[in-house]
């Protein structure tokens, strides 16, 4: 869900043609009229209008609770804006996710845990990286490649939860 922009042009092109849609099949007008000539295109255009509101409610409810201030996710974007400068690069390990750089508001690369190795992260350090940084639950089918991770670095910061390492 943390994507979800790059589908906001179609949904804005998708409401216009479902208004139409709405418009034409429940005119609130001559509605007993219409819906006596036609009682299945009517009836199908209601319901279809009570799934949009219900689906809808319910897809803006999940949203808003993916976003609890309280989540490790804004914990930790936090906590790296004050243990690193805005101008350091960092790695991220959130297998792909690039929403972390966007709340850390650092420049970067997004890891995924598989890439994830002291030969890559020299790499990256050669190429400016000061900082790993992530969250331990990535590491739930990995639990080894944490330990040699959270051993080979000096912490910065190391919570049940999160790290913050500097390279």
């Amino acid at each position: 869900m943390a994507q979800e922009y790059y589908l906001l042009p179609f949904n804005i092109a998708a409401s216009v043609f479902i208004g139409k849609v709405f418009s034409k099949y429940i005119s609130l007008t001559n509605f007993r009229e219409y819906f006596s000539k036609n009682r299945f295109a009517v009836s199908l255009s209601v319901l279809c209008l009570i799934f949009i509101l219900l689906l809808s409610f319910l897809r803006v409810a999940n949203f808003m609770k993916s976003e609890d201030i309280n989540s490790p996710i804004f914990k930790l974007a936090e906590e790296t804006k004050i243990k690193t400068n805005s101008t350091d690069l960092i790695i991220t390990v959130s297998n792909g996710n690039p929403i972390h750089l966007y709340l850390y508001h650092r420049k970067g690369w997004v890891c995924f845990t598989v890439n994830l190795n002291k030969d890559y992260i020299t790499g990256l350090k050669n190429l400016g990286a000061k900082y790993l940084i992530g969250e331990k639950s990535i590491f739930k089918n990995e639990p080894e490649k944490l330990n040699e991770i959270l051993s080979g670095y000096d912490k910065i910061v190391d919570t049940d939860i999160y790290f913050i390492l500097k390279l």
